[in-house]
């Protein structure tokens, strides 16, 4: 199913719930169970099978018969069992306890007691700005869920004590039967299938094969049915967090939340981060700090504008969470920025357990990033001395095209945009087709207010389409820094639809099936010939077919499939497999490309995509 049909099912599917919301929830019901049902079905029917066979060889009769496909069907039945029991693995974080927080699980007591909802089972504190109810299914496809509590350290200290309730009773709005059993009840199987159909796919077996081809079908259907409830259960959840702490506090927590998530994504962490150009190692502890940060660093005009950018954002179909200008109208609060927090949800809640549990954190991220800190220390030493030494070589000779580009974005990064820009002009003098310095000169432009800025990057996006989210969101930040916010609403969901395009790009280049449409490759003789060479290099290669793969989303940028003939003396099937992981590994392909093996193989797909590409004119690149 493309995103194209999966909206319009969705649209489809949201009419038709307003217009017989008996009707739509029936279907539901029906769709859920159908996924237990064949599950169930497939194994019925092989067990009684495997039970006719039984009967058959304790009678005597047949027994060679039974004997044949009695011990296959074992073993089928004994790979479906493994496979369908999917182990989902629990969340990870630090475990609180009663005698850790009493303050919480008294709050968490009085909202299971007014929502009406399943026990909390497991309560974690982690790294993360967020709070999620997670249900994990103990017996895998058969349920009796684990209900774990994760609440993020970073969100209450962005919170007050009764906005950290509201997000608190939203999540486990989720779980509450107070409003409508059934809609939490598919809310739990939605996330339920999600999780077994993620964790399928990554089994491999003859078990799940049984099982791939349905589910390819049934979860986009059961994604699409489901998905309007799925939207209408956060606005219930909301409900909820209202009905706990009134409709004023859930709001503020909502525009609170969206607000101090913005400061951490584009203030606190990159500047915590840009120490790491001048310290060898993580020295600072964030979380310790971070509740001082929070305080006093959100100016007033930078929360207008993050306000103002969460609420030009759409409600879409990439999530069934809506906008939060859609969630404050069902909650019929206007937007506001809240008052500052203090004392914070951290200090009420945890208590005097709040530095231990800090100082927990800052170890635990400390150890996490200390190499990727390191590298980056190691980088801009190593950046300022070649910038160093393209400056000196500067004022004695030419550099060329590249040192130049190195040259300007190394000074932009260690000396400012200020002295990067003429750098960027002169790149762009001597390369007027490349993009990228068009970028460079048009963000910096409009950093400056500077309107010519924008024309650049549209240059730039027109270019190379893989510049669009970034040059939008410079242009967008540009127009709402003058007021323009209309006009720069547009740039943001243009922003939205380039990565939604990816999102599918990124899919449907992610695997390739017997199915997909094959076409002849664009190369031209250079490039077949550089593939040439580089195959001569393995004299276990006997003959090689190149062609491309169909693609929906960004056809300009092709996906090729190289298909591989080994010699039949090659070893075994393991070192034909290592032939390709060294192709991988070694070749410099035109583009995304994937390789398999097309011969002595026990793949049945790869043959018959190696047919297909046999029979393309053209496709044999290199007869050994």
């Amino acid at each position: 199913m493309t995103q194209a049909e999966f909206d319009a099912l969705v649209g489809h599917l949201e009419t038709f719930a307003a217009r017989h919301p008996g009707a739509y929830k029936l279907r539901v019901a029906g769709l859920a169970a159908l996924g237990y049902l064949y599950i169930v079905g497939v194994l019925l029917m092989l067990m009684l099978l495997f039970g006719l066979l039984m009967v058959l060889l304790a009678t005597g009769k047949m027994t060679l018969l039974a004997i044949k496909l009695g011990l296959p069907l074992l073993f089928v039945l004994g790979a479906i069992f493994r496979a369908i029991w999917v182990r989902i693995g629990a969340p990870t974080g630090l475990a609180i306890t009663r005698r850790d927080a009493p303050a919480l699980f008294e709050a968490l007591d009085d909202m299971r007691r007014r929502l009406k909802g399943p026990r909390i089972h497991r309560v974690l504190l982690t790294d993360e700005y967020n709070a999620a109810v997670m249900q994990v299914p103990r017996l895998g496809l058969l349920g009796w869920q684990k209900n774990f509590l994760i609440i993020g350290l970073p969100a209450m200290h962005a919170l007050s004590v009764d906005q950290f309730r509201a997000v608190l009773a939203h999540e486990y709005g989720h779980l509450a039967g107070a409003h409508s059993r059934f809609s939490a009840w598919i809310y739990r199987v939605r996330r339920t299938w999600q999780q077994l159909l993620q964790a399928l796919h990554r089994k491999q077996g003859w078990g799940v094969g049984l099982f791939n081809r349905f589910f390819d079908w049934y979860a986009p259907f059961f994604s699409a049915y489901t998905f309007v409830l799925a939207r209408a259960n956060e606005y219930q959840a909301d409900r909820s967090a209202a009905e706990l702490v009134g409709a004023r506090t859930a709001a503020d927590a909502l525009v609170n939340f969206s607000i101090q998530g913005a400061y951490l994504d584009q203030r606190y962490w990159p500047r915590l981060y840009e120490r790491a150009a001048h310290e060898p190692a993580p020295a600072f502890a964030p979380y310790s700090e971070l509740p001082n940060s929070l305080r006093d660093a959100v100016r007033p005009d930078d929360a207008e504008r993050w306000l103002s950018d969460a609420m030009a954002r759409a409600t879409g179909t990439d999530d069934t969470h809506p906008a939060l200008q859609d969630r404050l109208r069902a909650l019929r609060q206007e937007a506001r920025v809240p008052s500052p927090v203090d004392p914070t949800a951290a200090q009420h809640f945890l208590g005097a357990s709040l530095g231990v549990f800090s100082e927990k954190l800052d170890h635990h991220w400390q150890a996490r990033v200390a190499q990727s800190w390191r590298e980056r220390y190691d980088y801009v030493q190593d950046g300022k001395q070649k910038l160093a030494a393209l400056d000196s070589k500067a004022q004695s000779a030419e550099l060329n095209v590249q040192e130049s580009w190195d040259q300007a974005r190394w000074t932009e990064e260690f000396l400012g945009a200020g002295a990067a820009l003429p750098l960027y002009q002169a790149v762009r003098e001597r390369a007027p087709e490349e993009a990228a310095p068009l970028l460079a000169i048009g963000r910096l432009l409009l950093a400056d207010n500077d309107a010519r800025g924008r024309d650049l990057l549209e240059q730039a996006m027109a270019r190379d389409a893989g510049l669009t989210e970034a040059a939008c969101e410079h242009v967008y930040h540009y127009l709402h820094r003058q007021g323009q916010s209309d006009e720069a609403a547009k740039y943001f969901q243009r922003a939205q639809e380039y990565r939604q395009k990816m999102v599918l790009a990124t899919a449907e280049r992610a695997q390739l099936n017997i199915s997909d449409p094959l076409l002849p490759h664009p190369l031209g003789d250079t490039a077949i010939e550089a593939l040439r060479a580089q195959l001569r290099d393995h004299p276990r290669i006997r003959r090689a077919y190149l062609a491309c793969k169909q693609v929906e989303h960004f056809s300009e940028q092709p996906v090729y499939v190289l298909g591989i003939e080994y010699g039949n003396w090659m070893s075994s099937q393991r070192s034909a497999a290592n032939l390709i992981q060294l192709l991988i590994r070694e070749m410099k392909f035109p583009g995304e490309t994937f390789v398999l093996l097309i011969n002595h193989t026990h793949n049945s797909a790869q043959k018959k995509i190696g047919k297909r590409l046999k029979a393309i004119t053209g496709a044999q690149i290199y007869p050994r």
